[in-house]
């Protein structure tokens, strides 16, 4: 049996553990990844990724993602190739990658604009978004209590809600229960007594605690026993 010097045991186990090759990149440009042959390098996105796209050969590359995170492993020391990642808010986002030494092990990549809020969203970018049913970032599912139509020709047969910030949406579907078409009157806030021929949503109870700031509708007229939906954006109110 051999027997190890004491000193020397203490200076082994005194060695630094190997770090990881991590560094940081722009976010507002495209990533250029260094990779290690049978080896997976991971991206930390600024926002969770929707997609990922790349004509993707599984002999050579190896791609996945989960959250903000992506992995990419190529199996292949000849092959370079460039994939494109679909972030939540719609941005695209271009990574390049090839064969390199030193290797990245992770790559996160940070917001130049560092010390600047981002600009609040407005009440027309709200309304965008749920008419084109496109999610916002930050956006968070919402128990908002629906309004309440105080004319019978008219129920609401489902709604649901996100919210922004301060700033909730809410998606309404409208039944018209009669055997005649029946018109909305989209109208809110105003002085003018509304018209009895149609259903009036100045007439209706809103939900406590919030403004309503905006209102528009897949359309205008039901038909009969028809349905449309009402797009609608409030302020939370302090």
């Amino acid at each position: 049996m051999v027997g190890v010097p004491r000193t020397l045991l203490v200076c082994c186990l005194l060695l630094p553990l190997p770090a990881l090759a991590a560094r940081t990149t722009p976010a507002d440009h495209p990533v250029a990844l260094k990779l290690e042959l049978g080896q997976q390098t991971a991206v930390v996105m600024p926002e969770p990724i929707t997609k990922v796209i790349v004509a993707q050969d599984d002999k050579v590359l190896s791609v996945d993602y989960e959250g903000v995170y992506l992995f990419v492993l190529v199996k292949d020391s000849t092959y370079s190739g460039r994939l494109f990642v679909v972030l939540q808010s719609g941005k695209l986002q271009a990574v390049t990658f090839k064969i390199a030494s030193p290797s990245d092990d992770i790559v996160s990549l940070v917001s130049t604009t560092t010390g600047k809020s981002a600009p609040p969203f407005s009440v027309g970018s709200m309304l965008r978004a749920l008419r084109t049913q496109t999610a916002l970032p930050g956006q968070q599912a919402s128990e908002v209590p629906a309004p309440v139509p105080a004319d019978t020709r008219v129920v609401l047969a489902a709604t649901q809600a996100i919210s922004v910030g301060g700033m909730i949406g809410m998606v309404v579907t409208v039944h018209n229960t009669q055997t005649v078409p029946v018109a909305l009157d989209l109208r809110v806030g105003l002085a003018s007594e509304p018209e009895s021929s149609s259903v009036a949503l100045s007439t209706w109870t809103w939900p406590p605690r919030l403004t309503l700031k905006a209102v528009a509708a897949e359309q205008e007229l039901l038909p009969p026993d028809g349905q449309t939906r009402l797009y609608l954006v409030y302020q939370r109110r302090d």
